[in-house]
C-alpha cells in the first residue's frame, strides 16, 4: 500500500494524472488516511479508471467528487452511498460533454 505522496507521485508518472494536485488527508475518527487528486471533470471518470486499476499497488478505493475541500481532514459520512451515486452520475455525465 502506497502511505506516502512521493510514492503515489512515482506511480503516477507517465499517466494522465501526472503532475496533478495531490494532498494527503486524514480520515475523521480513524488513524487512516486519503489521497485527494484534483482532476477536470473531463477527466474524472478516466481518473476513477485509472486509479481503480492501481487498487493493488495503493490500497485506496477511489471515490469522485466535485468537491475540492481546503481542510486536513475527509469524513467517510460525507460519502454516503446515495449521495456518492448523485455525485458519480454527475461527473461521468460531465466527462461525457467535454
Amino acid at each position: 500500500m502506497l502511505n506516502t505522496l512521493e510514492a503515489l507521485n512515482d506511480l503516477l508518472q507517465g499517466t494522465l494524472l501526472a503532475g496533478c494536485s495531490i494532498r494527503q488527508l486524514a480520515i475523521d475518527e480513524s488513524d487512516e488516511f486519503a489521497f485527494e487528486l484534483q482532476v477536470p471533470a473531463a477527466n474524472a471518470y478516466a481518473a476513477w479508471q485509472l486509479m481503480r486499476s492501481q487498487l493493488n499497488h495503493t490500497g485506496h478505493y477511489p471515490i469522485l467528487t466535485e468537491r475540492w475541500t481546503t481542510d486536513d481532514y475527509i469524513s467517510r459520512s460525507s460519502y454516503s452511498e446515495e449521495e456518492a451515486d448523485r455525485k458519480m452520475r454527475s461527473l461521468v455525465q460531465a466527462s461525457r460533454s467535454d
